[in-house]
């Protein structure tokens, strides 16, 4: 699922999904974006991408901020610690990485039991979000 990175979605989204990816790009202001604590404790990898031609220094100085910026947050209950990488489609860097990092998510999680407890979380997020629905309806009329 992809957002337009405004914070509230970003949210609702990471309600509904077992691998949540923040995807940002060095230059773009993305650096001082990123530090905003909620999208940053939400993500499972980082990625910044268009890690190629000129933007390979810049991308990689991005890297290493996410990546101490990373330190000043609590741990995850999993206890999971998020990835973060450069990327590029144009060269193909990076690529089996992140699906080898989402497989190990996966596993680190199931292993864990926290995948189960997720998906319960998750169902019990829609649940009550279908209960203030249907309540809003109501009083509409």
């Amino acid at each position: 699922i992809e957002t337009v990175g405004v914070g509230q979605s970003e949210t609702l989204v990471h309600s509904m999904v077992d691998f949540f990816l923040l995807l940002l790009l060095a230059g773009a202001g993305d650096e001082l974006q990123g530090i905003k604590r909620g999208i940053m404790e939400m993500g499972d990898c980082i990625l910044i991408n268009k890690a190629d031609g000129e933007n390979i220094l810049p991308a990689n100085k991005a890297k290493q901020q996410f990546k101490n910026a990373l330190h000043l947050f609590p741990v995850s209950k999993s206890g999971w610690t998020p990835k973060v990488e450069t990327i590029s489609a144009i060269e193909a860097t990076n690529i089996d990485w992140l699906w080898d990092t989402i497989c190990q998510f996966e596993s680190w999680h199931k292993q864990r039991g926290f995948f189960q407890e997720k998906r319960k979380e998750q169902n019990q997020y829609r649940y009550k979000d279908h209960l203030e629905l249907l309540s809003h309806r109501s009083t509409r009329f």
